[in-house]
């Protein structure tokens, strides 16, 4: 997808923004590996190893969030000073949504309880919309926002889906 989507986005919102959105997908990814902590590798791990035992990756789940809640808030001083004044708001804050929903992804879940086709297949598609929102929606830099928008809404959708899909096979949050 993004073999498709880099020429497309380089021709319709020309080599400056495009600078922007790939240094905020950097700064984002970056941001991601610190709110990480190392936490995956063990949390897959562990979810392997009590793969039937559902209250517990609950648990794991719960504590996940929690730990990252106040790296997330820290993230957001980082992104107010990398796109100071207005750039924050039209730039900034729609990364460190971005940032937000990835960071909050079980992705080690999926890879704990050997479920990795619902969360590839959900993944592929949600590039997919990405592409054609940018496609039918972005026709020149004035169309910025949308890029963002395209980026962001599909990363919030596989994340919803995450949750929504493990609950539904009684992996949620506990206590």
């Amino acid at each position: 997808v993004s073999i498709v989507l880099t020429p497309l986005l380089i021709s319709r919102i020309g080599k400056e923004l495009y600078g922007y959105y790939v240094s905020g997908i950097s700064l984002t990814y970056f941001c991601v590996v610190l709110c990480d902590l190392g936490m995956t590798l063990y949390l897959v791990k562990e979810a392997s190893e009590n793969r039937l035992n559902k209250n517990y990756i609950g648990e794991l789940i719960s504590a996940s969030v929690i730990i990252k809640i106040p790296c997330l808030l820290l993230m957001l001083v980082v992104y107010y000073c990398f796109y100071p004044g207005g750039l924050f708001t039209s730039v900034g804050l729609p990364f460190w949504l971005v940032l937000v929903a990835s960071s909050l992804q079980p992705f080690w879940v999926f890879q704990g309880v050997e479920k990795l086709k619902a969360i590839t297949v959900m993944t592929f598609v949600a590039r997919a919309i990405t592409l054609a929102l940018v496609f039918m929606f972005v026709k020149n830099s004035d169309d910025f926002d949308i890029v963002l928008l395209s980026y962001l809404l599909p990363i919030i959708l596989v994340t919803i889906f995450s949750f929504v899909y493990l609950s539904g096979h009684g992996i949620a949050f506990r206590k």
